[in-house]
C-alpha cells in the first residue's frame, strides 16, 4: 500500500514533466500527442472529468503491478500449469489479465 502524500510533496509537475518528455523524445511525445488530441475532440477540459480518467488508469495500473508480482513469485516454481512454457506462460497469463482488464475477455 502506497504512504498518503504529505502536504509537502507533490503529485503532480507538469513543468519538468514536458521537459523529461522532450528529453526522452519518442514514445512519450506519441503518448502525449494522443491525449491532447482526444482530450480536445471529446471536450474533457473540467478537472473533475481528467482527475476520473487519472484515477481510473491508476487503478488499471495498480492491478496490473500486483498482478506482475503475483506472477514474479510463481515464475521460479519450476513450472507452470498452462499450455505454454513457464516465460511464455508467464506473458499469455500478463496479457489474458490486461486484456481482461480492458474488457476482451476473448
Amino acid at each position: 500500500m502506497k504512504k498518503p502524500l504529505k502536504t509537502t510533496d507533490k503529485l503532480y509537475d507538469p513543468k519538468n514533466r514536458f521537459n523529461e518528455m522532450f528529453t526522452i523524445g519518442h514514445p512519450f511525445l506519441s503518448h502525449y500527442d494522443r491525449h491532447i488530441t482526444a482530450m480536445t475532440r471529446e471536450r474533457l477540459d473540467s478537472k473533475s472529468d481528467i482527475a476520473t480518467e487519472l484515477s481510473w488508469r491508476d487503478w488499471q495500473i495498480e492491478q496490473l503491478n500486483e498482478r506482475i508480482d503475483e506472477l514474479e513469485s510463481q515464475k521460479h516454481i519450476g513450472g507452470t500449469s498452462g499450455k505454454f512454457p513457464p516465460q511464455k506462460q508467464y506473458r499469455a497469463n500478463i496479457v489474458a489479465f490486461f486484456n481482461n482488464l480492458r474488457g476482451k475477455n476473448d
